[in-house]
């Protein structure tokens, strides 16, 4: 796959598109188990679900189109999960479950009967955390706490410019709520 010279417009404008480091699309996979696009924000911005579908249609017709929450020629769900960390790496999520006040039916003992429960491997839970709230990978915390302690401005915008590119662009939304952004 080459992308470089692929323009904003197109829609299959990726990170390996000249000036789409931090705005382009994301092409997963290899030869071997498939091609998956992960459209951005940006892609998604530009080009409507539909619009998309049309040309994946044309265009695209054996890889699947990663789309928000949608996806489009999907294989499934495992498989697509497998595609996508084949090749390694981490991502944060904004899980979808039951809000705080709802009660989640996890037959576990000891653990919160409502929200959304942390579980570590043994079963015990670690922490609970709130619909739409998101849970960074470990690495962002650590260099956001390492911002934090730092307290001048220009770690502040640092913090900023991190947080944005983290939420933007390495994020599993599972609520849609990027979107709405």
């Amino acid at each position: 796959m080459n992308d470089y010279y692929k323009l904003p417009q197109h829609h299959t404008y990726s990170k390996e598109s000249k000036g789409g480091k931090d705005f382009g699309g994301e092409w997963l996979g290899n030869d071997e188990v498939g091609w998956m696009f992960k459209a951005s924000p940006f892609n998604m911005a530009q080009h409507s679900f539909e619009d998309m579908k049309k040309y994946w249609d044309n265009n695209e017709p054996e890889a699947v189109l990663w789309y928000g929450n949608d996806f489009y020629k999907a294989k499934p769900k495992q498989e697509i999960e497998t595609l996508e960390f084949k090749q390694g790496g981490s991502l944060n999520v904004i899980p979808d479950g039951a809000l705080h006040a709802r009660l989640h039916h996890m037959d576990i003992d000891n653990i919160t009967k409502k929200g959304i429960p942390v579980i570590d491997n043994d079963n015990n839970q670690q922490a609970e955390i709130e619909l739409n709230e998101i849970i960074f990978r470990l690495d962002v915390t650590k260099k956001l706490q390492e911002l934090r302690e730092k307290n001048t401005e220009e770690a502040e915008i640092e913090a900023g410019k991190l947080l944005v590119d983290e939420i933007l662009n390495n994020t599993d939304d599972r609520t849609g709520l990027i979107q709405t952004i």
